[in-house]
């Protein structure tokens, strides 16, 4: 009944956060100038794309599988946040850099940045240890709230103020990290009595855990154009695919509190192809419930083209997630090599496509599918071959 109770919550605050963030972007989108709301959306793609780097990470570089005891979970993933402490120092610059190049200024920019690097550690992963439902749902519900609230007061709507909405929505975020971060992750005191990952390990998990952002993303940030029912079904399947990763984190989080290792065990399935099934199948109950709930409020139906890209997105994604989460990936300099090769042929093919002038849906999807798959077909190759060696 514990986990029943967890997952109606979680979906309960994922659902209201991403109705609120909707009515964010509606609002945004409403209220501005195309070109404006443009530059305010792209920095909001940017300002996600950063923070769920520095989370992820956070979490490939723990690498915790949930075979081991708790207090060995702990202790990785407290190894971990020491680690991300560095390189969120590191990586300062070029995040800024990035939110600059959105075109809404320097103090939009650092304003970003900070509260990137606030939130960049993943506090539920110790309270998964402990065995208690993950509270960034919540949380980002709260700064949903926040954000919408600020449209709602706002006389006169500009680009600064749009994207202040957008980063409101981590404001609370931020809080609970400043408050209970220290006593969580232990960061002052794993930093002085363990080592870290190597600087392979390191190297890995941050490219892994920019890897599908990068991908997914990538046809946005260059801008690519589209005919006009194809950019509809774009934005359309890439929304629902967002949309539909409600409970992904909780899924996840059942690897770091072992439950997923029992429940392996109980159904006779391998744990990856379990966590796999369960976020495909959750996922895809999610994404087709937003599709009725916009059908309903747009009163037409989605194109079986949109409906497509959603179903592509979603498989391929999760099978990169859950390649990257059991397949050593990180520990592999043949296999980070594969991820290297694959985002550089998937980038060059994006920027070709930009010069040309023209893309369809469907030759994007498909890169972006193979880009996602293919590094993730080799790497579980070499994980069952090292298995047999072993």
């Amino acid at each position: 009944m514990q986990i029943v109770r967890t997952i109606v919550s979680t979906l309960g605050a994922r659902l209201f956060s991403a109705t609120l963030s909707f009515a964010v972007f509606a609002g945004v989108a409403a209220a501005l100038p195309a070109q404006s709301a443009a530059r305010v959306l792209f920095f909001s793609f940017a300002f996600g794309f950063s923070l769920a780097t520095l989370r992820t990470f956070h979490l490939l570089a723990a690498g915790v599988t949930g075979r081991e005891s708790r207090s060995e979970r702990l202790r990785r993933i407290q190894r971990a946040a020491c680690t991300l402490r560095r390189l969120s120092l590191v990586c300062a610059p070029l995040i800024a850099g990035l939110l600059w190049t959105q075109g809404l200024g320097w103090p939009v920019a650092i304003g970003g940045l900070l509260l990137v690097l606030a939130c960049g550690h993943d506090l539920d992963l110790p309270r998964a240890v402990a065995g208690r439902a993950p509270l960034l749902p919540w949380l980002t519900a709260c700064g949903g709230v926040l954000g919408a609230g600020l449209l709602l007061v706002s006389g006169t709507l500009d680009e600064s103020s749009a994207a202040l909405a957008f980063m409101l929505q981590w404001v609370p975020v931020a809080a609970y990290t400043a408050l209970y971060g220290r006593r969580l992750l232990g960061t002052r005191q794993r930093s002085q009595s363990a080592p870290g990952p190597g600087r392979q390990v390191v190297a890995g998990s941050l490219l892994l855990a920019m890897f599908d952002g990068a991908v997914n993303n990538a046809p946005f940030i260059f801008s690519l154009k589209f005919d006009a029912m194809d950019a509809v079904d774009m934005a359309l399947g890439s929304r629902l695919y967002v949309a539909s990763l409600a409970l992904f984190a909780l899924v996840a989080s059942w690897v770091v509190a072992g439950n997923l290792q029992r429940w392996s065990r109980r159904v006779r399935i391998e744990v990856p192809t379990l966590f796999g099934l369960l976020q495909f199948s959750c996922a895809v109950l999610i994404g087709l419930g937003y599709a009725v709930l916009y059908q309903m409020l747009v009163g037409q139906p989605l194109r079986l083209s949109a409906l497509g890209i959603f179903g592509v997105l979603l498989a391929a994604n999760v099978f990169n997630a859950t390649a990257v989460r059991f397949a050593d990936v990180g520990d592999s300099a043949g296999t980070v090599g594969a991820y290297v090769i694959a985002l550089i042929a998937y980038c060059l093919f994006i920027l070709q496509l930009k010069l040309i002038g023209t893309a369809s849906s469907a030759e994007v999807i498909t890169a972006a599918a193979l880009a996602l798959v293919a590094p993730g077909i080799f790497a579980f190759w070499r994980s069952a071959r090292g298995n047999k060696a072993g």
